[in-house]
């Protein structure tokens, strides 16, 4: 019994002779104080899971193998969450670009049907069967029963007054 309150008289000893020397050692290292509460804290709890052990010709050293024990896992929790957070904030970003991407796409393919009602019929059908449906030129001239180059000039001019219009509204 009196081994125990000796053991729990050097442990309170300890904490008032250490605590500011630990809190200070953990201050430094981490630059914020309410962590290095916290953290000076953890270590004066887990010398209390060793309070049986504490001898007074080892225990300063003990103090600090605890303390840096208890950062270097703040510091390795810390970098894991700081990675965490940064993959975290890529996705948010990648996901809110994909949604803008959208945006601008959609809002893209609004003035594009607009322009588009405004070709000449021909013009009209040659620009959305190659674009949309994706055939080429021959597949076209067959289907319309038109020349080649003729589906060429079309298309030619559909692309360009496409991009001209486009970059009117833009």
């Amino acid at each position: 019994m009196e081994t125990g309150v000796k053991n729990d008289t050097l442990f309170i000893c300890v904490y008032k002779k250490f605590y500011r020397i630990i809190l200070d050692y953990i201050q430094i290292r981490i630059k914020d104080e309410d962590e290095a509460k916290d953290l000076a804290q953890d270590v004066f709890v887990k010398v209390l899971e060793y309070k049986e052990m504490l001898r007074e010709d080892t225990v300063k050293s003990f103090l600090f193998t605890i303390a840096r024990n208890v950062l270097i896992d703040y510091i390795r929790r810390f970098y894991r969450k700081k990675g965490m957070d940064y993959w975290l904030a890529q996705e948010i970003q990648a996901s809110r670009n994909n949604i803008e991407e959208n945006i601008y796409m959609q809002e893209l393919q609004r003035m594009e049907k607009s322009i588009l009602s405004n070709f000449p019929f021909q013009r009209k059908i040659v620009y959305m069967m190659s674009v949309y449906e994706g055939k080429n030129t021959s597949e076209i001239a067959d289907k319309l029963h038109l020349s080649r180059r003729t589906v060429e000039c079309h298309l030619f001019l559909g692309r360009r007054d496409m991009r001209q219009a486009i970059k009117a509204c833009i």
